[in-house]
């Protein structure tokens, strides 16, 4: 039976585990398209943390290397810029963001190595709608 987490969005959540809780980074579901922050110690009951003080078109990506909470998504202009935030936990409050040195028309993915690299995959700014993937 799938539960109600209490929040809406127009796009999937990105979600991880983080030090013991599992973390919701989504996109607020009204014209601000905030990106919105949430966590949970049983994956059922989010409490909202937060926000990135971000927006997005698109649905974000999260990772965890254990140490380092990341989110990653399209900037909302007219340049689809692909953007970084990471999480300050001793504050709980996010970063400011960091340019990717990319851009993308959709959302972006992210994806570890077996040697526990961690890769953004992400669609080309243009018509071709090539794949492309660079290391964070």
């Amino acid at each position: 039976m799938a539960f109600d987490i209490g929040q809406s969005s127009p796009f999937p959540p990105a979600v991880c585990s983080h030090k013991g809780r599992t973390h919701m980074v989504f996109v607020a579901d009204n014209s601000s398209k905030e990106l919105l922050h949430a966590d949970s110690r049983d994956g059922h009951n989010f409490v909202r943390r937060n926000n990135l003080g971000q927006s997005t078109e698109f649905a974000p990506a999260i990772d965890s290397n254990g140490t380092t909470l990341r989110v990653v998504f399209v900037a909302n202009n007219d340049a689809n810029e692909l953007l970084q935030c990471t999480h300050n936990d001793a504050t709980g409050n996010w970063n400011p963001h960091t340019l990717m040195g990319e851009q993308s028309h959709a959302a972006p993915a992210l994806g570890r190595t077996p040697d526990n690299r961690l890769l953004m995959f992400f669609v080309a700014n243009n018509r071709t709608n090539t794949l492309l993937v660079k290391d964070i």
